[in-house]
This record gives C-alpha cells, structure tokens and sequence, in this order.
C-alpha cells in the first residue's frame, strides 16, 4: 500500500546517499519497520480494535488521542505531498505535450484533483475502492514501466554513471526519503 510514488523517488535517494549507506541503512530502516510490524500483529491479536484502541487498553485514553492524532497528522502530510507531486507532474506534462504553449498554475490542478478526491474520500467502506485501488495499481505498472525502460535506453547510450559508495554532501536527505 505503501509503493506509490515511493518507488519513483528511490533512484534520486539512493543518489543521495551513496550506494552502499543507501543500501545498509535502507535494509536497517526496512528491518526496525518489519520488526515493528510484527509487533503490532502480535499485539493485534491480543488486544482487538483499532490502533487507537491498542493504545488506549495498553497506555490509557491519552494514548489513544496520541496514536490517532498522530495518524490524522501523517495522512494529511501524505495526502497533500501527493497531491502536490501530482500537480507538479501534470504540469509537466501539460507543458511537455504542448511544447510549453500551455501553463496551468498548480493551485488548479490541485483543485482539479479535490474535485475527485472528495467524492471518494466519503465513501467509507474500503472494499468499493478496489476497482479505484486496480486503476491506480495499473498506473504504477506503468510508470515502473516507462522509468525501467527509458533507464535501460539511457545506460545504453551513456553507459553506467559514477556512483559514489557515500555521499557525505545529502545523506540526510536520503534518510529524510526512506524513513518516512
């Protein structure tokens, strides 16, 4: 669920960080999130209800508010950081189609997709988005699909590029990528 365009940025971070810290800090934060997990599933079958009630039977009502606060901030942060990178990239293509004839603003594309994104956000029983979730899976085949390609067709002609092992100038960044 959580692919998406994640995948997309894992080139430019790995860039970043430099090809062997990307990797071991990557399998790192891969390992503390899967170990992470697992907890959460063997607390799950002890303690039913949300994640918010997890905490709340654990820790105490302030937990509760804590854990569903805290899921209300970071979906927010996912929601407008993709609907942001959505504008931006539908700008680009606006522009790449028409030669650059043709700026839309982001702030209109961005509204453009409000007027999707609402209707869908008041539906409230997830199993009639699958066909929606298919499409945007579909959508994502196809962008691996069209970066994969046009990466081989570039390591073709250039050939490979200097990869440093670290890059001690935006290692941050790449963390900043990966761990959120």
């Amino acid at each position: 669920s959580f692919i998406g365009t994640g995948v997309l940025f894992l080139g430019k971070a790995f860039f970043n960080g430099g090809m062997l810290f990307s990797a071991l800090t990557f399998i790192f934060i891969a390992a503390i999130s899967l170990y992470s997990f697992l907890l959460l599933v063997d607390t799950k079958f002890v303690v039913s209800g949300s994640f918010g009630d997890i905490g709340g039977t654990l820790y105490g009502s302030w937990m509760r508010y804590l854990i569903l606060g805290s899921i209300v901030v970071s979906q927010l942060g996912f929601v407008s950081a993709y609907t942001i990178f959505v504008a931006q990239n539908l700008q680009a293509f606006v522009l790449g189609i028409t030669d650059c004839l043709r700026l839309i603003p982001v702030q209109y594309l961005i509204l453009s997709q409000l007027i999707i994104f609402i209707p869908l956000a008041l539906i409230r029983d997830l199993a009639k988005l699958s066909s929606t979730a298919l499409v945007a899976d579909a959508f994502i085949f196809l962008g691996l699909m069209y970066i994969f390609g046009s990466e081989i067709k570039i390591i073709g002609q250039r050939g490979i590029a200097d990869i440093q092992l670290f890059n001690s100038k935006d290692f941050p960044l790449f963390i900043g990528q990966v761990s959120s």
